[in-house]
């Protein structure tokens, strides 16, 4: 264990407080009614103007968006040349946004009169995207359209198939991914990365393409839009895919949210229950995140994701509720897989010390698990904030699954090193990749080999980017409601961190491995409670009579009571 504690022992992180200017911040907080602090989150998100900070503040008055009128057209005429109940095959993908888009994608096709049929690819035997599958499946089912959900853009060879030997075959590509040069050959591809990087509709992922575009369809057509109960779905997909939340986005999940609430919708009610959340109780981004789309997920991890749709399209309880469990056994599943191979892998870093060297740790054991290798990355690179590769392989095969720190590209790193392998891709801060068993050792070795020339400490030092000083007089229900004027918060309008002075007046370890405070402020005597997550090596720290202590502000319901308190992300 003494390697493994050395291993984990991180350089204390780098606190950076944003900027301030105290007059800026008046100026702006006074011409949109909000709280000099308030005002300053918004100065640190990129707002430089009154008009902006009201578009961030009140985003059902966003400006209009569209996408171009050419691509809705051909979109239309594409449509009704189908014949009237005709089949059309819905391709999706097998995660959270394939799974929603899908579901939506059938409403449409519905309300236009076909028969929507679909196929989610399984992860380990069909793998991701347009695959031989297709082929069969456009044989067997003799569809009028073809139209592909979360995938496509990159299936070249696909397509080109497709458009021979189907000729009369319409493809619609709705994808969100970057699109390749040459573009597929297919009838027409929705995809915003076609559209300038200042569109409002770039960062949308493709249950949001989906909503938006055929509500426009639909009003080409004349014809009432049957998607305006499907919010709740494009909240989900949103969130689960870790969308940036550009404002057409945050709109998109702040009015889902408020639709998820009061849902009729039975797959969505069995999935809340299946989940521990109560319908009719306010929804928040983190009971999708870490409650709704675990569940879905799991599917697509451990069997196949087509009971998800099959949930998020049951037209009746009974059907729902068995979906939803049954959900709910392969998550608990996936939660043994994760955890056993967790405790491999640590137990592979206590036993190859000279990992302790490396930039970037590479993980791997047999027979580990492709479905659950991904999330055990992303765990040990939260642990010890290095690039980390976690390798499962059999007697000639393997799959690895990479995650990494905000400033260090992993896909970049792989590349680097794609002799060794057989095929990889991802982007930025994930990836995947697949090799022969035999070259393991020597892609372990040149990965090493390689991030010690690239990266330095201070690529793999925790930093942690602090908005403001938060005076003590802030910390109550009314400063928090304005905070949350800014919500939904995730990718590109992170959660708001903030930094105070206060006194301990009490301490305590929970579970071994959490720390529970209770501070106070001489001055305005405000009480707080404080819960730092995976902190209890920071006990020492608040020893003393006061403390610094950067957070999340957030709110604690106990017994009826709600109180504000501290989520801590550092403390000394």
């Amino acid at each position: 264990m003494a390697q493994l504690r050395e291993l984990a022992k991180l350089p204390p992180p780098l606190w950076r407080v944003k900027t301030q200017s105290d007059s800026v911040c008046e100026k702006l907080a006074n011409a949109v009614s909000v709280d000099a602090v308030i005002a300053q989150i918004l100065i640190n998100r990129g707002v430089r103007s009154v008009q902006a900070a009201r578009h961030v503040l009140d985003i059902q008055n966003l400006p209009a968006v569209y996408f171009p009128d050419t691509w809705v057209q051909k979109a239309t005429a594409i449509l009704q040349k189908l014949p009237a109940g005709s089949t059309v095959l819905l391709y999706g993908d097998y995660d959270v946004d394939g799974i929603t888009s899908t579901s939506v994608m059938i409403r449409v096709l519905s309300a236009l009169g076909f028969k929507p049929k679909y196929y989610i690819p399984d992860r380990f035997n069909d793998g991701y995207g347009l695959t031989d599958r297709v082929y069969s499946l456009v044989q067997d089912w003799g569809p009028a359209a073809l139209i592909t959900l979360d995938c496509g853009v990159t299936n070249v060879t696909e397509c080109a198939w497709l458009k021979k030997q189907y000729p009369a075959l319409s493809i619609i590509v709705v994808d969100h991914h970057q699109v390749p040069d040459p573009q597929p050959n297919v009838d027409l591809i929705v995809d915003p990365k076609l559209l300038p990087a200042n569109h409002g509709y770039f960062d949308l992922c493709t249950v949001g393409i989906v909503y938006h575009f055929f509500n426009q369809v639909f009003d080409h057509m004349h014809q009432a839009s049957p998607l305006k109960n499907d919010l709740d779905l494009v909240a989900i997909g949103t969130v689960a895919d870790v969308a940036q939340l550009s404002p057409v986005n945050r709109a998109l999940v702040r009015n889902g949210l408020a639709h998820m609430q009061h849902s009729k919708r039975p797959g969505l009610c069995a999935l809340m229950r299946a989940a521990g959340l109560e319908p009719g109780k306010p929804v928040t981004s983190r009971d999708i995140g870490f409650g709704l789309a675990p569940l879905l997920n799991a599917a697509g991890r451990l069997a196949n994701a087509t009971m998800c749709v099959a949930l998020m399209t049951a037209e009746d309880m009974d059907t729902a509720d068995a979906l939803a469990n049954k959900l709910k056994r392969l998550n608990q599943e996936r939660r043994t897989l994760t955890q056993t191979t967790m405790d491999e892998a640590i137990a592979y870093l206590e036993s190859n010390p000279e990992i302790e060297t490396h930039s970037v740790l590479v993980v791997s054991g047999r027979n580990w698990h492709p479905g659950v290798i991904g999330i055990v990355a992303a765990r040990i690179t939260d642990r010890y904030h290095r690039p980390s590769l976690v390798i499962g392989y059999n007697d000639t095969e393997a799959r690895g699954s990479a995650r990494s720190v905000e400033c260090v590209n992993v896909y970049q790193l792989i590349k680097a090193n794609a002799q060794y392998l057989t095929k990889f891709g991802g982007h930025h801060q994930a990836a995947g990749f697949s090799l022969k068993t035999s070259q393991l050792s020597g892609f372990n070795a040149a990965m090493s080999a390689h991030a010690s020339t690239v990266l330095s400490a201070n690529d793999l030092r925790p930093v942690i980017v602090i908005d403001a000083e938060l005076p003590s007089d802030r910390i109550n229900s009314d400063f928090y409601n304005q905070l949350h004027c800014l919500a939904p918060f995730g990718p590109n309008n992170s959660e708001p961190i903030f930094v105070a002075t206060l006194r301990v007046i009490e301490s305590r370890v929970l579970k071994d491995k959490h720390l529970k405070v209770r501070l106070y402020d001489d001055a305005t005597r405000v009480v707080v409670d404080g819960i730092g997550f995976d902190l209890a090596d920071r006990l020492p720290a608040v020893q003393k009579a006061y403390c610094s202590v950067v957070f999340h502000l957030q709110t604690n319901t106990w017994q009826g009571r709600t109180s504000m308190q501290l989520m801590i992300k550092d403390i000394r």
